[in-house]
């Protein structure tokens, strides 16, 4: 990022611009947000940042995992071995647990909403 400085290193060639910055991006609703964090309010917030990004790993496995339900019952999909089906189904049945438990997790914090993402 550039700032505003004549002489500043930002602005040589090749430039040496400022930073790390960290943005943190949220949704509420249909809105999008986006901030700006201090390393000071990384560091107080990581574990909740970081438990809201596994909520959205947990919930695009469970995405999947949901499909391959449906496609299982409705005969959809590949056909493949009762044996790793059933491995399969054992998967997403944790997978499921996992994600009631991360939810129930994420709710109690302002940074475990959907949509979480940071970017250093």
């Amino acid at each position: 990022m550039k700032c505003g400085k004549q002489n500043c290193r930002c602005k040589a060639d090749p430039p040496q611009l400022h930073g790390p910055y960290v943005q943190w991006g949220y949704s509420k609703g249909r809105r999008r947000f986006t901030r700006w964090l201090t390393p000071e309010q990384r560091g107080r917030y990581e574990p909740e940042i970081e438990r809201g990004q596994r909520l959205m790993e947990l919930l695009v496995e469970l995405n999947e995992a949901e499909i391959r339900r449906v496609e299982r019952a409705e005969g959809w999909g590949r056909k493949g071995c009762a044996a790793h089906a059933e491995r399969q189904f054992d998967a997403d049945s944790h997978l499921l647990a996992l994600c009631h438990a991360q939810r129930a997790n994420a709710t109690a914090s302002p940074f475990g909403a959907h949509g979480d993402t940071v970017h250093t």
